[in-house]
């Protein structure tokens, strides 16, 4: 059991989930949430939707929950679609769990057993405590027509994989927000959807519509914008290269036009 003094201090020390911002914006504010208001709707959104939940320990989850982020005090948050910061998250993170928990003393233990537990996504609580974290930053940014999606660029192949664990968790829930995600991510009512190679428009294998890229570290090649016969009239050739020249200048990489309709478009943008 822990310590009278090592209680207080751990209190205090938790305050400062309060000043750590995250990416996503509450709904309906011009304003980032933080770490604390994140894990606070998130351990209610695991009772809201036990329902969903068979065989779990809601305590259990809710407390997980809470204390998922509280590594974050010491190394920060890492937005889900940072590629290079995700690269050292984890090392960064095992250090700071450490420290962290270790304040509490021996209670501390097994908040961070809880924490790895979280991490690991093996448990029914786990999967279950993942699918509220995901879940709800998608529900946010539905709500805030877009969100940090719009601002920060992200792909629908992105959204996609950090959605994985909802999938397994609930198809239900996973369908409602991929359906209300949809629009986001679409132009002219059609979805864009992407892989390490093009951005396409129907299925991956035999698209409708598709603009052939090649990426390295600095710039952004179009090689080739296809578009089925039947769609050409419906502008989907130039929303492709639109959409391929928004993100490479986001991610301030040069954009070189190899395919003449790509100049095309970009010269008169």
């Amino acid at each position: 059991m822990s310590t009278l003094n090592e209680k207080i201090n751990f209190t205090v020390l938790i305050d400062k989930m309060k000043q750590i911002d995250r990416r996503t914006k509450i709904i309906g504010v011009d304003r980032r949430e933080t770490d604390a208001e994140h894990s606070f709707s998130i351990a209610l959104m695991a009772y809201i939707f036990r329902d969903y939940a068979k065989n779990i320990n809601l305590e259990k989850t809710m407390l997980m929950l809470l204390v998922h982020d509280l590594v974050e005090i010491y190394a920060g948050d890492t937005f889900a679609y940072d590629v290079e910061g995700n690269k050292t998250k984890k090392d960064r993170e095992e250090q700071a769990s450490i420290k962290v928990f270790s304040e509490l003393g021996e209670d501390g233990e097994y908040l961070r057993e809880l924490w790895h537990e979280f991490d690991a996504i093996e448990t029914p609580e786990a999967k279950f405590a993942n699918a509220m974290d995901r879940s709800q930053p998608i529900i946010n940014n539905i709500f805030n027509n877009g969100g940090t999606w719009n601002e920060f660029h992200v792909k629908w192949s992105q959204l996609m994989k950090r959605m994985s664990p909802i999938k397994e968790f609930s198809p239900e829930i996973f369908d409602y927000l991929v359906e209300n995600a949809k629009p986001y991510f679409s132009r002219n009512g059609m979805l864009i959807d992407d892989n390490d190679e093009m951005f396409f428009i129907g299925d991956e294998k035999n698209p409708i519509a598709k603009l052939v890229f090649k990426e390295d570290a600095d710039s952004f090649s179009i090689l080739e914008v296809f578009v089925e016969e039947s769609h050409r009239n419906r502008g989907i050739a130039k929303e492709l290269v639109v959409e391929a020249k928004s993100y490479a200048d986001f991610h301030k990489k040069k954009i070189i036009p190899v395919c003449p309709y790509a100049k095309k478009v970009l010269d008169k943008e």
